[in-house]
């Protein structure tokens, strides 16, 4: 078996975290396409049902881009997309063992759209994770620089 940090490595965080705000927007688009057909459903409500699974899934593909921009070094991309999916998945077995309850459900509209947010705030926690790894690096590096200036001053 894999290790889940070198799994993620090998098929590249960058491209998992794209993937799935690409999977948001391709579920909010065929929401739209299935539920248009139904009579009970206004225009504005599918809009914003829609925008409410399209925004999370173009920030979830602009985090992805913008990581290689950023100064995170590209070792920390496999922990960012861990939190990420991380916040998938504690919200999809939120959702699960509340459907399990009886006499209570899950609406077929709040799974993307809580799911969505989930990873949303999943990839702000492993962006913000990374670059306190990086700091924390860059700290350990200038220490010995540090050392040697100050015993040749001292």
């Amino acid at each position: 078996m894999v290790p889940r940090r070198r799994l993620l490595s090998a098929i590249g965080a960058r491209y998992i975290i794209g993937l799935l705000g690409t999977l948001f927007v391709a579920v909010a688009v065929g929401f739209a396409i299935v539920e248009s057909d139904h009579p009970h459903y206004h225009v504005n409500i599918l809009v914003l049902l829609m925008m409410m699974i399209v925004v999370p899934g173009v920030i979830l593909v602009y985090g992805a881009y913008w990581l290689a921009r950023d100064d995170i070094d590209p070792d920390f991309y496999p922990r960012i997309a861990g939190w990420c999916l991380a916040g998938f998945g504690v919200m999809a077995f939120l959702l699960v063992v509340y459907h399990l309850q009886p006499g209570e459900s899950v609406s077929m509209r709040s799974t993307p759209i809580l799911t969505a947010h989930a990873s949303v705030a999943g990839l702000g926690v492993g962006i913000n994770d990374g670059q306190c790894e990086n700091a924390d690096v860059r700290t350990r590096n200038s220490q010995p620089a540090t050392r040697t200036l100050s015993g040749v001053h001292g």
